[in-house]
């Protein structure tokens, strides 16, 4: 019974059923052509606009763009050239068919009878060169299934996209950017004609070619439009279709379909910013440069520099610095800063920059030392900071305490340093640290936001899973510091006047806005300058050395990557990253402080921050247990805190605040000095065979 109501149900129905068969057959049809013109499309890693970083051979060994939609100029010209019924045929043209069996039978070649539609179909198929009666009518088939499914715009769009123009490009985007270094839009009448004269024969007779001009000039007065003599075009294949910026991302795991947050254009700004800065320091054996720039506060990565040169086959410019460790020098003393302002420590703190001894890990004393090779007395926090002073960075560490600042890197930053943190021990106040420039910048982003580190983004399309930077696993936004600790700390980095005793009123770290705090660093021996700056809509990081880590010539972070890192700010102010977001001043106070004005907290218990680090002490050189070799020119300088008696071993040697030690012979010796107010201290010091 149910056999005979479904033959009934056929029969009734039967040109439905066909009808809706064929149109079932042909959107199949149409949804596969789709599908093979995406798979025609070049695999590419792109910027934060969609522009092309890298660009990838498709499967059949070509370089393809897609345009969205085909300039009229070029549509008309193309129309006019392949198919002058375009838009009045479903596909297939009669009279053109007809002309073609025609033409045939009389001279034995049919010649071009093909509609757009069919040279598209023919070219999504793969059978440009399988021109069989049998594949003619499976074209014809796909022929109709595209005409019904796509409006004509789509399908010339389409053909423009895929169309074979020479030496591997793919489609008048992708051609008019190989042969002319322009978008489709911006081609001369004549460079289109060169183009489309390509179309009939593109492995001999492309732009590049003489033969293109003589097939142009015909092609033009077969049209009858206007071509003007134009040079062949030169093609540039190897610095456009792998832009620069494909260098770093190559090291981070991303070789192809990738999209990313940077943006391009500014990024080969900034790379010739570096490539001209290194030129002008190489004389001071700088060869090699790298910069980061982060958004805020979305935290997100627009430049990332490596190299001012990857293509460059010397001074190591295919490494990409960017993202190789290094000592960071003095960048790192706002992380320090925070930490002591958390425990109670202020920017009118008052400190002692003088000789200090430190007995460390390595057997030896540590005599911590200010860049300048001074000592300047009782100085500020603020003084301290903003001159970037040593030695009582190294003392807010002492203060800190090691093992609540390892924590703080390891746990609240997550820092993965490539030693042990207990080897570098106080030595991290004096730049000993080594990070990578893309990780250091990532972590300035805690204090133009507040307190909080945030996942730093690269990748929009998780083609990658790669934890970024390289040295810190942040997966989650978290806060790291008190953002009023955070705001003492913008105080300060902001304040250009307090610094003039290191860097001068005048220089690479003055810029014309105000809104931005800066940090400078120089490793040990001049290997690395750094400069670390930000304002609250973008942190720039820049580095200058050598991949060699060779010494440079006294080129400090000021003077050396302070110059990049200036240049870059002045672009980025002109930019629509700029948003003239003012730092946060809210949660800090103006303190009169010894009938000073000083940036603190409003609650704060002024007198008792300002002695946390105060110490008592009458002998400052030389130290408890320093040993000094013998000869009989040797003198010891003796230095206290005030005006003292000085005695050795119980004799009187002398008054003043300095006074000379002259041995008799080696020997252990007992320093003594006394104050009129009835002040004493005694250390020892051991004289040896030299």
């Amino acid at each position: 019974m149910r056999h005979k109501v479904f033959i009934i149900f056929v029969r009734k129905y039967r040109w439905h059923i066909a009808t809706l068969a064929i149109l079932l057959t042909l959107g199949l049809l149409a949804l596969q052509l789709e599908y093979r013109y995406r798979a025609l499309l070049s695999p590419a890693t792109t910027d934060r606009y969609g522009g092309i970083i890298a660009l990838y051979p498709n499967a059949r060994g070509h370089y393809a763009q897609a345009s969205a939609s085909l300039p009229s100029n070029i549509a008309a010209l193309l129309i006019q050239k392949e198919d002058k019924f375009f838009y009045f045929h479903l596909g297939i043209n009669p009279v053109s068919i007809t002309r073609a069996v025609v033409r045939y039978m009389r001279d034995g070649q049919a010649g071009g009878s093909s509609t757009i539609s069919q040279q598209l179909v023919k070219i999504l198929l793969g059978n440009e060169n399988n021109r069989t009666i049998g594949n003619k009518l499976l074209e014809t088939l796909y022929t109709f299934a595209l005409e019904l499914t796509h409006s004509k715009k789509s399908i010339l769009t389409m053909y423009a996209n895929s169309v074979y123009l020479g030496n591997q490009a793919q489609g008048l985007k992708e051609s008019s950017a190989l042969y002319f270094g322009k978008e489709p839009s911006e081609l001369s009448q004549s460079e289109t004609l060169r183009l489309l004269a390509t179309i009939s024969s593109p492995s001999t007779s492309d732009p590049s070619t003489v033969k293109n001009t003589t097939e142009t000039k015909k092609l033009a007065e077969r049209l009858g439009v206007a071509f003007d003599q134009i040079p062949v075009a030169k093609r540039d294949v190897i610095y456009r279709r792998v832009r620069p910026s494909a260098f770093e991302l190559g090291t981070l795991d991303c070789t192809k379909f990738c999209k990313t947050t940077l943006d391009q254009t500014l990024s080969d700004s900034v790379r010739n910013i570096l490539l001209r800065n290194v030129e002008h320091a190489e004389a001071k054996g700088a060869t090699n440069a790298a910069a980061v720039i982060i958004s805020l506060p979305d935290v997100q990565v627009l430049t990332l520099v490596g190299s001012p040169d990857p293509f460059a086959l010397d001074h190591g410019a295919q490494i990409n610095m960017a993202v190789e460790p290094r000592p960071v020098g003095s960048t790192f003393k706002p992380f320090i800063y925070v930490n002591g302002y958390a425990k109670g420590l202020r920017p009118y703190t008052l400190i002692e920059d003088r000789e200090y001894k430190y007995e460390i890990a390595t057997g030896f004393p540590l005599y911590p030392k200010n860049y300048d090779g001074q000592y300047h007395g009782t100085v500020t926090l603020h003084q301290a900071l903003s001159n970037s002073l040593n030695v009582p960075a190294v003392k807010v560490l002492e203060y800190v305490g090691l093992p609540y600042f390892y924590q703080f890197l390891e746990r609240d930053m997550g820092f993965k340093p490539i030693r042990p943190l207990d080897t570098y021990q106080l030595g991290i106040a004096l730049g000993g640290l080594e990070m990578d420039l893309f990780t250091l910048t990532h972590f300035f982003t805690i204090f133009p936001n507040h307190g909080l580190l945030k996942p730093v983004t690269l990748f929009t399309d998780n083609t990658t899973h790669s934890l970024l930077p390289p040295q810190a696993t942040v997966a989650k936004e978290h806060r790291v510091a008190d953002e009023k600790y955070v705001a003492l700390i913008n105080a300060v980095l902001s304040d250009r006047k307090t610094g003039v005793d290191q860097f001068g009123a005048r220089g690479n770290l003055n810029l014309a806005q105000t809104n931005y705090g800066v940090k400078t660093g120089t490793s040990r021996d001049y290997h690395d300058s750094w400069v670390v700056g930000y304002t609250p809509d973008y942190v720039v990081g820049v580095w200058m050395g050598n991949s060699e880590n060779t010494p440079l010539k006294e080129l400090s972070g000021s003077a050396g990557a302070g110059r990049a890192w200036y240049e870059t700010m002045e672009l980025l102010a002109s930019s629509e990253y700029n948003k003239n977001t003012p730092l946060d001043t809210s949660l800090i106070t103006t303190l009169m402080v010894d009938g000073k004005s000083e940036i603190g907290l409003a609650d704060d218990n002024i007198e008792k921050a300002r002695a946390l680090l105060s110490e008592k002490y009458l002998i400052l050189s030389p130290h408890e247990g320093d040993e000094f070799a013998f000869t009989k020119n040797t003198t010891i300088p003796l230095e206290a805190s005030t005006e003292a008696e000085w005695y050795v071993n119980g004799k009187l040697l002398g008054p003043g605040v300095k006074i000379s030690l002259s041995p008799a012979g080696p020997g252990t010796y007992d320093i003594e000095a006394r104050t009129s107010q009835g002040t004493r201290e005694t250390i020892r010091i051991i004289i040896s065979e030299q």
